[in-house]
């Protein structure tokens, strides 16, 4: 989700914006403080003394300013771990700064920069580098940024240098940040290893591994996203906003409504009530149009007859029961069950949904006949956010996520 990216592009604003206390530090070459990133993963080097800010307990993230107002902000992406906000890994430091522009620099009306090329910092420690200086544009005011992406081996790495808002801003920017990319220095520490999910985690994901991908998560991580506390309040309000869940018991209402209930009797009850049920497709497109149904009606309408041609009273479960596995996962996330808690509610459901469906391919077309039932959205229309869901699961299927065995035992490894 791209909301996710809120809290972080909040600590890229600080770097170009924020009111420092405007003390000047004169011309002397100072000591050098070490500075090490959230999760320990690399470590960076720079004259002063610095106040680290905004790291959102993300690993890989190191926020920091110092009284004359410089800021400095690092963020370093493991090889093959997805991007903050991004759903996929990169594969290139050409993708890198693409990614950088469209989730930092040029966000529409919120924020424009322009950029020219620029001389790159700590070029022996990386093998390509792409390094660009320019100025970006808010509602608050304009700020001259320095902007370096670049990857070792192991890793992915973004710079942003910049000094706050201030009258005297680009004077500021001239006499500091040259000094800082000449000073600055990097070391790569632990690479965090990639660990992989076991099958009966693995086989949970892929229940909502859509909504995962849709939301900038990680299919790799248990329910999706790390559990900490940014994640804990990202979550907390998403489910508040999204569901008016608030606490345990608020969310233990939300899984029995949709696992008793839920969009499908809805659906089934629907089709009963207008007697599509008792017509064959054909007569039922007919007689929608004489009755002059709205086009989302129709929509609708025909996604819950679909779906009850293909699977019967379970027509669309699979939009509901995977909203159910989400929630319980991001109810872990959220605080509001232990992981095991959720984990145990997990293989429970996953065992009923393996009852309703007799493969991947059945519960995911059942999950989509169930969106567009939801949304009144057709998934063949290239335009509506259902065929984009379709898409999503296409290039997940691509992926292998849903390679797990479908019938698989699960096992109780947590």
């Amino acid at each position: 989700m791209k909301r996710i990216m809120g809290a972080l592009l909040a600590a890229v604003m600080a770097v170009t914006m924020l009111s420092g206390c405007g003390r000047g530090r004169g011309e002397k070459e100072e000591r050098l403080n070490r500075y090490t990133a959230q999760g320990g993963m690399f470590a960076i080097s720079l004259p002063g003394e610095w106040t680290e800010e905004g790291n959102l307990e993300v690993d890989g993230i190191l926020s920091l300013e110092r009284e004359d107002g410089a800021s400095v902000l690092a963020i370093g992406i493991p090889k093959g771990e997805p991007l903050l906000g991004y759903g996929s890994d990169i594969n290139s430091v050409e993708e890198l700064f693409a990614y950088a522009e469209a989730m930092f620099l040029n966000r529409g009306d919120e924020c424009k920069t322009v950029l020219s090329d620029d001389e790159p910092v700590l070029s022996d420690d990386f093998k390509n580098v792409t390094a660009k200086e320019g100025i970006m544009t808010m509602a608050a005011g304009s700020s001259k940024i320095f902007i370096q992406c670049a990857e070792t081996e192991k890793a992915y790495y973004i710079f942003l240098l910049s000094v706050s808002d201030m009258p005297d801003h680009y004077e500021k920017y001239e006499k500091i940040v040259p000094s800082l990319k000449e000073q600055m220095l990097f070391e790569e520490l632990e690479i965090p290893e990639k660990e992989g999910l076991s099958d009966t985690l693995r086989w949970f994901n892929a229940c909502y591994a859509v909504i995962i991908e849709q939301n900038g998560g990680n299919v790799e991580l248990a329910a999706g996203f790390e559990a900490n506390s940014f994640y804990k309040e990202l979550l907390a309000s998403v489910l508040e906003r999204d569901w008016g869940i608030t606490d345990r018991k608020s969310l233990e209402e939300s899984v029995h409504g949709l696992m008793s209930d839920g969009h499908n009797q809805s659906a089934l009850d629907e089709l009963a009530q207008t007697g599509a049920d008792m017509m064959n497709r054909d007569d039922l497109v007919t007689a929608m149009e004489k009755s002059g149904f709205a086009a989302e009606d129709k929509i609708s309408l025909l996604a819950a007859y679909d779906a009850k041609a293909a699977y019967g009273e379970h027509a669309i479960a699979g939009w509901d029961v995977s909203r159910v596995m989400q929630l319980i996962g991001w109810g872990y996330i959220a605080g509001y069950y232990t992981y095991e808690e959720a984990m145990d509610e997990s293989m429970e459901t996953a065992q009923a949904i393996q009852q309703m469906f007799g493969s991947w391919e059945d519960f995911l077309n059942s999950y989509l006949y169930g969106y567009s039932y939801w949304c009144g959205e057709d998934l063949a229309d290239t335009s509506s956010r259902a065929y984009g869901r379709l898409q999503i699961y296409k290039e997940l299927k691509a992926a292998g996520v849903y390679d797990v065995d479908w019938e698989l035992n699960f096992t109780r490894d947590w």
